[in-house]
């Protein structure tokens, strides 16, 4: 019998922390499974292959360790921080005392070598994330399996507790306490930064949501588009 696994991508641990327990009530009776990458896939440097291929090798090993089949997949997610990457490349400014920071329009690094750095990594996030945006499926296995890619901008951190700078060992801590304070779902909460309004909801939301990502400083604002995800889940429920 074939089954119905939800794959969901993500960075690392906050954002299990923070959405496992939502998804598995939005998507009912299929089973969620999320796997924690543990750094960005989008913008790594010893990735010497296509993103495409790259993101199929993290299906293929996940299909490996969990020994399902690519026949189990209903459909693979994948959720990334904007980071910014969209924003040209005079937004990224240096000031020794600020070190890495990020403002509602600026990158700041500490010397000009970080700064190409800085440079050179949205070029390869932002065209890895135009790439993924538009596509609609992976081929494994002869199967097809759907797929879409979503974004917390400036990163989960800036659109959950409004910190774009936050201490990478606190963000798990942060995670928790963010869910246990939270007076209401978390797909209510994401509304209020949506890219996409509840009533601009048409076939265009998830291409319009990345074209606003993709404008001036818009990476680098309090946004995001996984309220489509929960959409996207509760149109699959009702099928």
């Amino acid at each position: 019998m074939t089954k119905k696994v939800v794959l969901v991508l993500v960075e690392g641990e906050a954002e299990e922390t923070v959405l496992t327990e939502y998804l598995e009530e939005v998507f009912g009776d299929q089973e969620v499974f999320i796997d924690v990458q543990n750094g960005d896939v989008l913008a790594d440097w010893n990735q010497d292959k296509n993103v495409k291929n790259a993101i199929g090798d993290v299906i293929k090993a996940y299909l490996k360790k969990t020994k399902f089949r690519a026949s189990d997949l209903k459909w693979v997610f994948q959720i990334t921080d904007s980071d910014g990457v969209f924003i040209a490349n005079d937004h990224v400014k240096v000031d020794e005392q600020k070190g890495l920071f990020y403002d509602e329009s600026d990158i700041f690094v500490s010397d000009a070598q970080k700064k190409r750095q800085i440079e050179q990594r949205n070029e390869k996030k932002a065209k890895n994330m135009k790439v993924l945006s538009t596509t609609s499926h992976f081929n494994l296995e002869r199967v097809k399996i759907p797929y879409n890619i979503y974004y917390f901008s400036t990163n989960l951190d800036h659109v959950l507790w409004d910190e774009r700078n936050e201490l990478q060992h606190q963000k798990t801590r942060k995670a928790e306490q963010f869910i246990e304070t939270l007076e209401c779902t978390l797909e209510e909460f994401l509304w209020t930064y949506s890219a996409i309004s509840q009533d601009e909801l048409t076939e265009q939301a998830y291409k319009e949501s990345w074209t606003y990502l993709s404008e001036e400083v818009n990476s680098l604002k309090r946004v995001t588009n996984v309220t489509l995800l929960f959409e996207l889940a509760r149109e699959q429920q009702n099928k």
